[in-house]
């Protein structure tokens, strides 16, 4: 874990000095699942680390690139416990989003994972409404739990930063990162098989010849003359 630790330290120093040079960070290249892959339980594993004191990451990618598959593996990859929040459509109450955090902090070390997040969270909200409600609640109960230095990973999933509301990717929430690229479209062979069959019918009439031969009488063998 400490060696982890440090190589997340580093990572961040990376990441702040990138982040000076270019915020847009959706502008960042998209990684294969591989790659991500351990970036991504490396960073969990810092933050749930003894004196890690939590952590957020923020991932991110196309439907159909693996995003889910990794988010289910993160808590058995690393033996923590996993407290989902996905609701189909995004409506989750007040109540379902702190019971969440509130299971997650219960089983810590653990990991938080916010899935669809774009639904849960999204960016454009009204004034008021229940989805900015909702973004602004999950936002204080992910920076709480860093404050708090509670040993909760919380991983946000989500199609594309931008669709994610601004206060959920500020600093000490999910500002950091991870893509992935779109899967490759599948290659597909038509092999076309020409195949002449030439049939060669040879008939063989064999043809038996029976010959009988019946010799001629000798001289001596026929019959003298009567008297």
């Amino acid at each position: 874990m400490s060696g982890l630790r440090g190589g997340e330290r580093r990572g961040r120093r990376s990441l702040a000095a990138t982040t000076a040079r270019q915020p847009d960070l959706m502008d960042r290249p998209r990684q294969s699942t591989q790659v991500v892959r351990a970036l991504l339980h490396a960073r969990a594993a810092a933050a749930l680390s003894s004196d890690g004191g939590g952590g957020g990451t923020l991932l991110h990618g196309p439907p159909g690139c693996g995003k889910t598959m990794l988010a289910r593996g993160l808590g058995p990859a690393l033996g923590v416990p996993t407290t989902w929040l996905s609701v189909p459509g995004g409506g989750a109450a007040a109540s379902e989003v702190a019971a969440a955090v509130r299971g997650a902090r219960a089983a810590a070390p653990c990991v938080l994972v916010l899935d669809e997040l774009q639904a849960l969270a999204p960016a454009r909200t009204l004034a008021g409404s229940a989805d900015e409600r909702r973004a602004l609640q999950l936002a204080d109960a992910v920076q709480a739990l860093r404050q708090q230095g509670a040993r909760v990973f919380v991983l946000g999933v989500c199609r594309a930063p931008h669709e994610v509301h601004p206060a959920l990717r500020r600093a000490g929430r999910l500002h950091h990162q991870l893509a992935i690229h779109a899967p490759g479209k599948p290659i597909t062979l038509t092999l076309t098989l020409t195949l002449t069959l030439t049939l060669t019918l040879t008939l063989t009439l064999t043809l038996t010849l029976t010959l009988t031969l019946t010799p001629s009488p000798s001289p001596s063998s026929s019959p003298s003359p009567s008297p």
